[in-house]
């Protein structure tokens, strides 16, 4: 059987149809923001990094599995950015809304595995905290995948700046963008920003254990935006990052395509 992807926004209904018919279509739906990352990183950043991680994942399992790229979701829960103009943010309530929509539409035309692939923090823990729920009332299966989660796997390897140094626009984030569109970087503007200043504590800080959570906001500890250290990044690491980033999810969604959702009757 013929396998192939597909971006929902450029195809036609024969396309689709033909997918679908074809069965097993895992649908991923790509997840970002529109807030500030300082100021040399544009407001769609993680919104373009999520756009271009899904497209790339389709791209390279196109012979092997039956994908759906819906179009981008590019707001998302950024609340903590609120204090800069021209951030956007959804309402907690607002976003389950957007999510349960998408899910149960693409539910409805018989698509049972969704992958929700989320590249802005603010939004990971709402996303995980909605997948069970999901199932019960549309029967599918719903997975997060959240990007950042997955870059802790090879951050360690690569950053060069302390802790804290690749939280927001940092090291991490602006070796991304520079791999991905470096016309979008603009880099002097990277070596000229106020300097971020984060807490002394080991629990209550920005980058913090993961088993720990408070409502801090950017200009708690920053006035440019930015939280890390931009002038640490390169385009090398980028390309480590994304191609990193990239691998893990084709082996999410191959092992993810054996998944097998027909269910026992009940006792």
């Amino acid at each position: 059987m013929k396998m192939t992807s597909l971006r929902l926004e450029r195809a036609y209904l024969p396309d689709v149809r033909r997918m679908l018919e074809s069965g097993n279509v895992i649908a991923i739906v790509p997840i970002g923001s529109t807030e500030q990352h300082g100021p040399h990183l544009p407001f769609g950043t993680d919104a373009i990094i999520a756009e271009f991680v899904s497209l790339e994942v389709a791209d390279r399992l196109r012979d092997k599995l039956n994908i759906l790229v819906v179009p981008t979701i590019r707001f998302g829960c950024s609340a903590e950015h609120m204090d800069f103009p021209g951030t956007l943010s959804l309402r907690p309530e607002t976003m389950i809304s957007l999510i349960k929509d998408v899910c149960a539409s693409l539910s409805a035309h018989g698509i049972k595995k969704i992958v929700l692939l989320n590249a802005h923090g603010g939004n990971t823990s709402l996303l995980k905290g909605i997948i069970h729920q999901l199932r019960r009332e549309i029967d599918a299966l719903v997975v997060v995948v959240d990007t950042w989660s997955i870059l802790s796997g090879i951050l360690a390897e690569v950053r060069e700046s302390p802790t804290g140094g690749a939280v927001h626009a940092g090291e991490a984030e602006t070796s991304l963008m520079l791999a991905l569109d470096e016309s979008l970087v603009k880099w002097a503007e990277a070596h000229s920003e106020l300097p971020w200043t984060d807490s002394e504590n080991r629990y209550f800080r920005i980058e913090k254990p993961r088993y720990v959570s408070f409502s801090w906001c950017t200009a708690d500890v920053s006035r440019s935006g930015v939280i890390g250290d931009p002038t640490k990044a390169n385009r090398e690491k980028g390309r480590r990052v994304l191609n990193f980033m990239i691998d893990a999810i084709c082996e999410i969604l191959e092992e993810l395509s054996r998944i097998d959702l027909t269910r026992e009757s009940k006792p």
